[in-house]
């Protein structure tokens, strides 16, 4: 997939630097599409997989001239996603790994408004996003037993493309879930908007029953699919928007362009997609049979939405010192990628091949 965000027509140049990396460029920006990212250890347990699999996906980037903070959009498929694992489950440990990595990487940095991170509306920072920014993420089941991930990351002039993360207004931000759900939260927002010009395409990650942090229609397919697309409605919606700090770059469901729908029982397909064809029409969709990241949810879905706003999104981008870009670089990963570490469970520590792994002499060494 590829996909390019324009105010008008223009050539699109298509770079395929690996079966794992695509860069596709139009007007200044850069969209690069990595996946593929697995695992380069032996080592058993999902935290010191996923820390390993992580770190693949940092190394992968910079081959396309992107490091990680640039990720608007993560997708991350877990085989056995709510199995148990020595006393805990999958999905937690993995919610570990993430939370763990994320600690050092400052994603967003430059085109956030507001500059240095922070989640800026029109009026003030909101209230339940006083932390740092993550991309918009799908978490999802898949077979056997194995991880897999894939990212979308863009890079562009300061004024070219502005990325805000969006939360929604019916459910409480996953990286604030209690520890009811895992002891290390799930690390992602509910959506993504990136704009330029008075265009914007509006990422939505993963999505499912859920009002505030309880999830709901338990065993009911045909309600759950509903209140999905009501959650989906309210996260683009202008009035959302608008409370993120941009007037007019809502939409409604009809402004969707793309959908993905995840089934966790495959009998249920004929139920959703009529649902989704009352409520939706012809918007091209994918159905997958994948399980989702609660043994009580039965569909989640994701997708994209497109929008005009009222006025010009360069208008948010905060300035940033060619100091500052060089900063990012640095921290980011652009010098010599050493970066986060992988965990000391792992049997290969001492002699892993791919440069993942560092003794402890090496670990002040970033």
């Amino acid at each position: 997939e590829a996909l390019g965000l324009t105010g008008t027509a223009g050539a699109v140049a298509i770079t395929r630097i690996s079966d794992r990396l695509v860069v596709a460029r139009h007007r200044g920006v850069a969209w690069t599409f990595a996946e593929g990212a697995v695992p380069r250890t032996s080592a058993p347990g999902t935290y010191e997989r996923a820390t390993c699999a992580l770190q693949q996906l940092r190394r992968l980037l910079p081959s396309a001239g992107a490091h990680f903070g640039q990720i608007v959009r993560a997708w991350f498929y877990l085989g056995g996603i709510v199995a148990d694992e020595g006393g805990s489950q999958r999905y937690k440990e993995f919610n570990r790994a993430r939370t763990d990595f994320y600690e050092h990487i400052r994603f967003l940095s430059g085109p956030v408004p507001g500059g240095g991170g922070r989640l800026t509306a029109a009026n003030g920072r909101l209230p339940e996003c006083s932390g740092r920014p993550f991309p918009a993420s799908t978490g999802i089941g898949t077979s056997g037993r194995g991880i897999c991930l894939g990212a979308l990351a863009v890079a562009a002039g300061r004024s070219a493309v502005v990325a805000v993360p969006l939360e929604n207004p019916r459910q409480t931000s996953a990286y604030q879930y209690s520890t009811r759900y895992s002891p290390q939260s799930p690390k992602f927002s509910r959506g993504m908007a990136l704009g330029c010009g008075r265009d914007a395409i509006l990422l939505v990650s993963g999505t499912a029953s859920i009002v505030r942090s309880e999830t709901r229609h338990v065993g009911d397919v045909a309600a759950q699919t509903h209140e999905t697309l009501e959650n989906i409605a309210a996260l683009i919606s202008e009035e959302n928007l608008a409370r993120h700090g941009l007037p007019g770059a809502g939409t409604t469901l009809d402004g969707l362009g793309l959908l993905r729908v995840y089934l966790k029982r495959p009998e249920d397909l004929a139920a959703v997609a009529a649902i989704c064809r009352s409520r939706l029409g012809d918007v091209p969709t994918t159905y997958v049979a994948a399980d989702v990241c609660r043994p009580d949810l039965l569909v989640e879905i994701e997708g994209i939405a497109f929008s005009r706003g009222e006025r010009e999104w360069s208008a948010l981008a905060p300035a940033t010192s060619a100091g500052e870009d060089a900063a990012l670089e640095s921290e980011q990963g652009g010098g010599c990628g050493c970066g986060p570490y992988c965990p000391e469970t792992c049997p290969e520590k001492w002699f892993c091949p791919h440069a993942v792994l560092r003794p402890p002499e090496l670990q002040g060494h970033r």
